[in-house]
C-alpha cells in the first residue's frame, strides 16, 4: 500500500471520529482483496467547541443565527499531507469508505468485490424478487385507506392521521456494511426507510411496541448483560456450550407467526389502552402493511423481500 493511500485512510478515520493521533490503529486486511479495516481504542469524546452562551435563548432561529456569531472554529488537527491525501482518496472511484458492521470500525473495501456481493445477495430468488415497476403508489394508495378507515372508525384522531399520512414518497435505499469479524468478509444489507412512505408509521409502532421489549425470560439486553448472566453459571467437565448464528434473520423471520406472537402479547399488555385509544386489530394492521410491503432500490433497480 503506497503512502497515499495509508495517509488517506488515516485521516479518513481521524474525521470520521474526531480523534488524534494516539488513537489510531491501523489492522490492514491482506491486499485488498478484503476490506482494510481500521479500528480505534477508547477515547472520551471531543468537548463541545461552542462557546458558553450570554445570554439566555429559546430553541429558535435566532438562537441558532446567535450561536453561529459567536463560535469558534477549531484549530486544524490534519496536516497538510493529509489533506492532499484525503483529495486523492475522494477522487479514487474504485474505493468505498463504510462503516463496519459492528465495532465501530471504518472500512475501505474494494468497489468491485462490494458490487459482486451484493449482486450474488440479490441473485437470491427465495429472498429477493426484482420488481418491474415502482410500487410505491400502489403501497400509498393502500396505506392511506388504511388510515381514513382508522379515522372514521374514531381508531384514530384527524392530527393523527395527518402525522401518519405518507407526504414523502422516496423509494428506501439499500446499502451494505461489511462484517470484518467473519471470514471473507459478507455483507449485511440496511435499507435506509427515511422519508418513504410508511416512515411516520413504522416510528409510531415502533414506540407503541418498545414497551413490550425485554419482557421475555430469554430476552438479553446486549452482550454485557451476557456476560453476567453466564457469570453466575457452573460448567461441568462434561458439558458443552454451544454458540449458533443466525444466517439472515430478518429475511428469514416467518412474518405470519411473528404477527401471532405481537398480537398475543399486545392483548395481555394491560398498559396498552394508556398508549393508544387504538385496538390490537387496528395495531396490527398496520403493522402487517409495514412488514409484507418492504423494498428497495440498489443501483437503479427495485427489489421486494420474496
Amino acid at each position: 500500500m503506497d503512502d497515499g493511500r495509508f495517509w488517506g485512510m488515516l485521516l479518513m478515520f481521524r474525521l470520521l471520529h474526531l480523534h488524534h493521533d494516539d488513537g489510531v490503529q491501523l489492522q490492514p486486511a491482506s491486499g485488498m482483496t478484503g476490506p482494510v479495516r481500521m479500528r480505534r481504542r477508547k477515547i472520551g469524546r471531543c468537548r463541545s467547541f461552542l462557546p458558553m452562551m450570554p445570554c439566555h435563548l429559546n430553541r429558535t432561529a435566532s438562537s441558532s443565527d446567535c450561536v453561529m456569531k459567536t463560535a469558534k472554529l477549531p484549530k486544524s488537527n490534519i496536516t497538510k499531507q493529509e489533506r492532499d491525501a484525503l483529495k486523492e482518496l475522494r477522487k479514487d472511484k474504485n474505493v468505498l469508505i463504510l462503516p463496519a458492521d459492528k465495532g465501530k470500525a471504518t472500512v475501505l473495501m474494494d468497489r468491485t468485490d462490494y458490487e459482486e456481493k451484493v449482486s450474488v445477495m440479490l441473485a437470491d430468488m427465495k429472498t429477493y424478487e426484482k420488481l418491474p415497476t415502482d410500487p410505491t403508489q400502489k403501497y400509498k394508495r393502500k396505506l392511506v385507506a388504511i388510515l381514513t378507515r382508522l379515522m372514521k372508525d374514531s381508531k384514530i384522531t384527524e392530527e393523527q392521521k395527518n402525522y401518519l399520512y405518507p407526504t414523502a414518497e422516496n423509494v428506501p435505499r439499500m446499502y451494505c456494511t461489511p462484517k470484518i469479524n467473519k471470514p471473507g468478509y459478507p455483507l449485511r444489507p440496511i435499507v435506509d426507510y427515511t422519508g418513504s412512505i410508511g416512515y411516520n408509521t413504522s416510528r409510531a409502532l415502533a414506540d407503541l411496541l418498545a414497551p413490550l421489549v425485554g419482557k421475555s425470560v430469554h430476552h438479553m439486553k446486549n452482550s454485557k448483560h451476557l456476560a453476567e448472566e453466564m457469570s453466575t453459571i457452573l460448567i461441568e467437565e462434561d458439558d458443552m456450550f454451544l454458540s449458533h448464528d443466525v444466517v439472515s434473520l430478518f429475511t428469514n423471520t416467518p412474518i405470519s407467526e411473528t404477527l401471532d406472537i405481537i398480537r398475543r402479547r399486545l392483548q395481555e399488555d394491560r398498559d396498552l389502552k394508556n398508549r393508544t385509544n387504538l385496538q390490537v386489530d387496528g395495531i396490527l394492521e398496520l403493522l402487517s402493511f409495514i412488514v409484507t410491503t418492504t423494498y428497495f432500490s440498489f443501483r437503479g433497480n427495485i427489489y421486494s423481500h420474496g
